[in-house]
């Protein structure tokens, strides 16, 4: 098999690296419209840093103990996608200025890459591996997250309660959201490596991250009286956001494939 070129490192890419999950944080935080320097900020945007990068390290060892038990690892790096961070921004930007809690948050910001090269079947396994480890630790950081926020709420003055409480919901976010990205059955996408190798597996998997993703955005009306306008609404910023996340993220994968034919 071929393999792909060696990982270049460089200070930069650390450096690069640091930023986005800085700025994604940030932006993470900002969605709370009580936002400002004060201590309850502080746990909401350290929460958001601390999910970023526990998911980003879910994912990766998953797909990296895989390899290793093929004797496939080759070298590995974590790279960052400042341009997703737009996206990010955009969906921030709309949650708060129409007032809609508790906010969107989407873009794929980063993750780690493996030089050597599977075939198909491989790379559906890997998929499948890390989308399945994905959702375990999402769910069970929801389930641990129920306790927690009745803790916090008893105890409003702990920082560590209120950082524990947002670390966990925003691992359960940040995971689903991207699950549910990269597994959308499209050319360049994990989902579609997924949906090669096994339909149904795919099906399953996509199916469990979209519902989840619905409980948690009606479940801010679940103790009020529901009607179809607000969650239609709701429905609707969901689909517009996925769609223009996919839609960009497609866009600039497109360029660069023009980009890479000769004589374009």
């Amino acid at each position: 098999q071929r393999e792909l070129p060696p990982v270049k490192t460089s200070w930069r890419m650390p450096v690069s690296v640091a930023a986005v999950l800085g700025i994604g944080a940030l932006l993470a935080a900002v969605l709370d419209p009580h936002f400002g320097l004060n201590l309850r900020s502080l746990a909401l945007f350290l929460g958001a840093l601390l999910a970023l990068v526990t998911g980003a390290t879910v994912s990766g060892l998953a797909a990296g103990i895989y390899r290793h038990a093929l004797d496939r690892t080759g070298s590995w790096s974590v790279r960052a996608l400042p341009s997703a961070l737009l996206v990010t921004g955009f969906c921030v930007l709309v949650s708060r200025l129409t007032s809609f809690q508790p906010g969107y948050l989407y873009g794929i910001i980063g993750g780690v890459i493996f030089s050597h090269r599977l075939n198909r079947i491989e790379q559906g396994h890997e998929v499948a591996i890390a989308s399945v480890t994905t959702l375990v630790v999402s769910i069970s950081a929801w389930s641990l997250w129920v306790p927690v926020s009745s803790a916090a709420l008893t105890h409003p003055t702990s920082f560590g309660f209120a950082l524990l409480e947002n670390f966990l919901s925003a691992l359960f976010i940040t995971g689903m959201v991207g699950l549910l990205i990269e597994l959308v059955p499209l050319r360049f996408l994990p989902g579609e490596r997924l949906a090669q190798w096994h339909w149904a597996a795919w099906s399953i998997t996509f199916g469990v991250a979209v519902l989840a993703i619905i409980e948690v955005i009606i479940r801010p009306q679940s103790n009020a009286a529901r009607d179809s306008a607000p969650f239609w609404t709701t429905m609707g910023l969901f689909l517009a956001f996925g769609t223009a996340s996919v839609l960009f993220w497609l866009y600039f994968k497109v360029s660069e494939t023009v980009a890479e034919v000769p004589g374009s």
